[in-house]
């Protein structure tokens, strides 16, 4: 069966009849956010990453300008789908159709790239990987079949395997509460000696290539701002968002690894301003719990922090500074 093939005609449409309908009960984990995980499926999402066609970026700020939840836990999927389909290990061929059909979902821990003393490790016997320690921040678990694994190995290299992302006695989970995403079923992994087959090892990264920083996510979570700060402004019906967004959207075109964690920092703090501006407008009405505007405050709090880096931090400290 051939995938559908999502457009970002398509993305608008799930975004206004299907995800902003539904976003105030998947924010707050009282409606599963599994409906809409399957409606990007069915749209051909969950395999935009492995082909031609819409850029990917306008996709995601245009999901996320429906619902924040539904768009962070699939664009944890984006990367592993690349990743699998580029890898050089003769398995990962066989796993490529169904990450890019949305029939197996991914999540993915970053946690062997964290800087320090390595908080989960792993080590090579034989034909096997075996992990052990803590990934402090996996998303969608409950509604991925694995999890994309980056652990330390003795040499401080990073290996990246494929975990199969259920509980068992090796494996637990416990949820993460945060302020805002309540419906992406965010937890802490611990890992206690779990065993995994060498043929689901994607890459190994020397220590020189994993401790320089890979700049993609931060163009990924910048589109993501610009959805939350765009929805803010078309709710207002303010054209001095509405141009502040475009402005934004033209820098992230043309922002290169020089100049994105400042265009990252400038979306971020664009759409803090911007629901914090809608809330203002709808006044006291805003703080009840069926209102968008404190949704979207609440999300544009989670961006300003959520994958942080030293030049993204300096350049939200430097603005939120300002007079």
């Amino acid at each position: 069966m051939t995938a559908a093939v999502a457009t970002l005609d398509d993305a608008r449409r799930l975004a206004d009849e299907l995800l902003l309908p539904a976003a105030l009960a998947v924010d707050a984990g009282g409606t599963d956010v599994s409906d809409s995980l399957d409606a990007l499926a069915d749209a051909g999402f969950y395999g935009i990453s492995t082909r031609q066609g819409e850029s990917t970026l306008d996709v995601v700020e245009t999901l996320a300008s429906g619902c924040l939840t539904t768009t962070f836990v699939w664009v944890q999927h984006l990367g592993v789908a690349r990743a699998v389909e580029g890898s050089a290990t003769p398995d990962m061929a066989s796993w490529v159709p169904r990450l890019a059909s949305g029939d197996l979902r991914a999540g993915v821990s970053m946690a062997g790239l964290l800087p320090g003393d390595p908080v989960l490790r792993a080590h090579q016997e034989s034909a096997e990987w075996r992990i052990t320690g803590t990934a402090p921040w996996v998303t969608g678990w409950g509604h991925i079949g694995i999890v994309h694994v980056a652990a330390r190995t003795p040499e401080n290299e990073v290996v990246w395997l494929l975990v199969d992302a259920r509980e068992q006695t090796d494996l637990t989970a416990e949820p993460v509460r945060m302020v805002a995403l309540r419906g992406s079923r965010t937890v802490s992994l611990r890992f206690d000696d779990v065993v995994v087959d060498a043929t689901r090892m994607t890459s190994v990264e020397s220590e020189s290539a994993w401790q320089v920083p890979n700049n993609r996510p931060l163009r990924t979570h910048t589109a993501m701002a610009l959805g939350v700060a765009s929805r803010a402004a078309t709710l207002m019906e303010s054209t001095h968002f509405v141009d502040e967004c475009d402005a934004l959207r033209t820098a992230l075109r043309t922002a290169d690894d020089t100049t994105i964690a400042t265009v990252r920092g400038d979306a971020s703090f664009l759409a803090l301003r911007a629901t914090a501006a809608l809330m203002v407008e709808s006044g006291a009405r805003s703080l009840t719990l069926d209102h968008h505007a404190q949704r979207l405050a609440r999300e544009a709090l989670f961006l300003l922090v959520f994958g942080g880096r030293p030049a993204v931090r300096e350049r939200l400290a430097e603005r939120l500074a300002k007079p």
